[in-house]
């Protein structure tokens, strides 16, 4: 259920042994989350076959892009490397 943003993410704030669903889900299934760590803040990229979600928190999620991809890699220097269907 590719389109389904009904469930799909959930944070946590005790190194995993609390768990809560986020309150503004991805826009659909995602295959694949990173983080991309800066002084500010860490921005996630969780990609999948409907599009690409960005959140600051884990805990709100915005769609940015309706471009589909299977997974995603972020590098120390910031690159983000995304690989879908069509290369």
């Amino acid at each position: 259920q590719e389109d389904d943003a009904t469930v799909g993410a959930s944070w946590t704030e005790d190194g995993g042994n609390t768990w809560h669903p986020s309150f503004k889900h991805p826009s659909g299934f995602r295959s694949s989350v990173c983080s991309v760590p800066s002084d500010e803040t860490t921005t996630l990229f969780a990609v999948g076959p409907n599009g690409t979600d960005r959140s600051y928190d884990g805990k709100n999620w915005e769609r940015i892009s309706e471009t589909g991809f299977h997974t995603i890699r972020a590098f120390p220097d910031g690159t983000l490397i995304a690989v879908g269907s069509n290369g």
